[in-house]
């Protein structure tokens, strides 16, 4: 049988607060982005494990609040150049990335001397992260911090359909029933199934079934690639 090769494709999203899935699980999240232009803290932290939206969410609120918003991933601005005029709001991706600790150092303390609220987000609290800088980790550990939760089952569904029709998949009530109860209940797994979903059916071009979701976790139970598994305290 001819199988079709499987390209990783990326679909680009324009990322903002209208096609971001609110549920209980990012509700203090939101709750404190809310507050803003009243923040009653100047610096604080948003955290969860990825795939939780955090970058999205990062991205959407530097559009709603005219900030700035900078990604670890790619070349950092120097701090002088971010202060030069301070925006009224910095929000700072993947602070936890950062290996160049002296930035995130002089970013911290420019930023309270030019009174500029900051929002780092990252996948773990300051408390739980390893510092190298002494100073640097006291003044990180003292700020709040807002956890991102695993995925609620309504949270769970909506991502699971979103991702899916975003590659041109529709699928039965059942499918997310299905996977909800088996799987590992964490955004990695989820965002791991729907690339296993992606692949097998457009390489084998077949529909997305109830019976092609049980191969794939038969799959994954047998060999436990990309950590998809059964999670019996969800049956």
């Amino acid at each position: 049988m001819f199988q079709q090769l499987a390209l990783p494709l990326e679909r680009p999203q324009t990322q903002t607060f209208e096609n971001f899935l609110s549920s209980p699980a990012n509700g203090d999240a939101l709750s404190w982005l809310n507050l803003w232009p009243k923040l009653p803290l100047p610096q604080s932290v948003i955290h969860g494990e990825s795939g939780c939206g955090k970058s999205h969410l990062a991205q959407a609120f530097a559009q709603r609040a005219s900030g700035t918003y900078v990604n670890t991933g790619f070349h950092l601005p120097t701090p002088d150049l971010l202060f030069r005029e301070p925006p009224p709001l910095l929000l700072i991706d993947d602070y936890d990335l950062i290996t160049e600790e002296d930035w995130l150092f002089h970013v911290y303390n420019m930023a309270k001397e030019t009174h500029t609220p900051v929002i780092y987000f990252g996948t773990i609290a300051p408390a739980q992260y390893a510092f190298k800088l002494a100073d640097l980790e006291s003044r990180m550990r003292s700020i709040h911090s807002i956890r991102i939760l695993t995925p609620d089952e309504t949270l769970f569904k909506n991502l699971l359909k979103l991702r899916l029709l975003n590659l041109g998949l529709s699928y039965p009530e059942e499918v997310s029933d299905y996977l909800f109860r088996r799987l590992e209940r964490s955004y990695d797994a989820l965002q791991n199934m729907v690339r296993r979903i992606d692949i097998l059916t457009l390489q084998n071009q077949r529909p997305l079934t109830l019976p092609l979701v049980r191969e794939i976790l038969g799959e994954a139970t047998e060999d436990n690639e990309d950590g998809i598994g059964t999670n019996n305290s969800f049956l």
